[in-house]
Parts: C-alpha cells; structure tokens; sequence
C-alpha cells in the first residue's frame, strides 16, 4: 500500500517541501516507495491514509482509518468513517516515537507546519498586502492603525513593538528615504503584520546584492509565514529567528546562512533614529547601514527614545540625545 493524499494537500506539501521540515516528511511519504519501506521499519502508523484538509474545519486534517476502507466508495468522501483531527495531533498520530528520534523531528518542527497549514487555510476574509513607501511608513508604524480581534486582544509581536507608539512618527524618516515596508492589511484596513523591505543590500565586498524582507512584527503566529512566502515569491531573503538578536542569519534559497550586510543611505543627519532589530550599526562617513561593526567608527541604534549610541574608549556604549551628522 501508499500513502494517499488529494491533489490540493499534496499541491501545497509539494510546494512547501523545500522550506519546511513535515512537509518534506510528507512528500517523501506520498511520492515514492519509502512509505513501505518506513512503514517495516515501525516509522508510520500504518492504520492511517486518504489523508485531506478538513472540509468541515480547514485547520484540521482529515483521514481515513485503514480498516473502514471500502473499494465500492471514494475513501476521500464525508460519511465513509473519515475521523478529524487537529493538525499537530495528526502528524504525532501519522509518525512514531522511532520516527521522531531517528530523524531528530522536533516539537518545533510540527508547530512550524501547523502555523503554515494555518496560514494557508484560514486567512482572514479581505486581507491584503501592499507595499508601502515614504512617509506612509511613518503612519503605519503607529498603534492606532493597528488590528485587534473581537475580544480586543493586543497580542503578537506587533504589539509589543516599542517602536509601536503614536508619539515616535518622526522616529521613521531614515525608513521613509532608504526602504519600503510590507504591511499586511485587513479588509477594514486595518495593519495586522508589518516587514521594512531593502532593496539594495550588499555584502562588505559589493559582491553579492540581495532584497531583504526585515524582522516579520505580527498579529497571529500564522501570519509569519504568509509574509515569507510573499518574501519567496518576490526574489527576497529574510531573517532567520523573527528577533533583534540574530542579526546576521539569514534564509537564503531557503537554507540558512550567516551573512554580513550593509545598505547604503541617502543621508545620516535625522533628528531622530528607530529602534533597529537587523541594521543596528550607522557609519556616517560612509553613509551605511550595516549588522556588523568592524568598518570604520558606527553609531548603535538600539534607543527607543530617538537617540543613538556610540562605544568609548573603554568599549561601553555611550547615549546620546543628538544624532551624529554627516561630517563627524
């Protein structure tokens, strides 16, 4: 026996393989004879098949049990004994303890599938992206604009941006000359996931160029991942962790890969300067923006009140209230 799937799961496993870890388990399951082979081995719970989406509820996967087959019937049909089941659970169910040990699957992985199952799903109805650019950055950025459910839950990453706050609108003007943002709209318009885009990104050497969707600020976990497939589908690399920490990993053609970046700015002398999570270190001689600092004297931009840092001569970071202007 096989290992069965319909066409539109099997389309988005297939399309999702390169990128994310189950579903790459998945499609070697449904497209060659490992199937049988892992299923000998005690991998696969072999009472399981004919597995689809949900019909009911498209956040949750559907199967078959093995013994309520019926040759008569399509085994993808409601009312022949098909069971439902939250997608997690489904992939714990589908693969053994032995599976997860003897290729290092971890828990992580699983919630990486199920946030993008989700995302592909049950997108909420009316969203849209658009790109953004000059001073309609500096508008979106704020808190006022930004959605909440029903229950009035400020919950993901966007809101807790300390940038977030209706006081900081002129913080954006170096965003508002040099990059352009990705915001992921409600049909009320209302800003549900936010990514600075920079479109000329280049490697110390100029070598390599690259576009570099920024760290991901988001209202649902799911959300993430609509915007890395948007940052796929438009030639763009993106932070490896969605965090100010990991400044100089990233996924490109979809591996990881440590880099060192920089972009080039129209101008250093704002009055006032953004929190940055990846592009933390301002050289104002040269007019770059990098997420290293071992080229020439930088300026740190990790204040939320508008200023800048600079390292002293015992290598502790200094605040400043003025921002260094080009000719420092």
């Amino acid at each position: 026996m096989k290992l069965h799937i319909d066409t539109s799961l099997f389309k988005f496993i297939s399309e999702n393989a390169n990128r994310n870890t189950i579903c790459a388990v998945l499609y070697d399951l449904a497209s060659n004879s490992s199937y049988e082979h892992k299923a000998t081995k005690g991998y696969i719970a072999t009472d399981i098949n004919w597995i689809r989406r949900s019909i009911d509820n498209p956040e949750m996967m559907s199967y078959l049990p093995v013994k309520k087959y019926n040759d008569n019937i399509d085994p993808f049909e409601d009312g022949v004994g098909r069971m439902q089941v939250k997608t997690g659970k489904f992939i714990n169910k589908l693969l053994t303890r032995k599976y997860f040990e003897d290729y290092n699957i971890k828990d992580k992985d699983i919630e990486n599938f199920v946030n993008l199952f989700k995302a592909e799903s049950t997108k909420y109805e009316g969203t849209y992206f658009k790109v953004v650019e000059g001073y309609d950055i500096n508008k979106y950025y704020s808190c006022d604009r930004y959605f909440t459910n029903s229950e009035r839950e400020y919950r993901g990453t966007i809101w807790q941006s300390c940038m977030r706050h209706q006081n900081m609108h002129d913080f954006f003007n170096i965003y508002a000359d040099n990059c352009k943002m990705l915001v992921l709209f409600t049909a009320e318009d209302k800003v549900m996931g936010r990514a600075l885009l920079w479109d000329n990104v280049t490697t110390p050497t100029k070598s390599v160029t690259y576009k570099f969707m920024d760290r991901i600020y988001y209202y649902e976990d799911s959300d993430v991942e609509l915007f890395k497939r948007w940052a796929s589908d438009n030639g763009y690399i993106t932070k490896m962790n969605q965090d100010a920490h990991t400044y100089n990993y990233f996924i490109v053609e979809g591996k990881p890969i440590e880099l060192e970046l920089q972009t080039t700015l129209v101008k250093t002398d704002y009055e006032y300067y953004p929190y940055l999570d990846t592009f933390k270190f301002l050289c104002c001689k040269l007019k770059y923006l990098r997420n290293f600092d071992r080229l020439g004297k930088s300026w740190t931009l990790v204040q939320t009140q508008g200023g800048i840092e600079e390292l002293n001569d015992e290598g502790e970071e200094e605040y400043h209230d003025e921002p260094p202007y080009e000719d420092d």
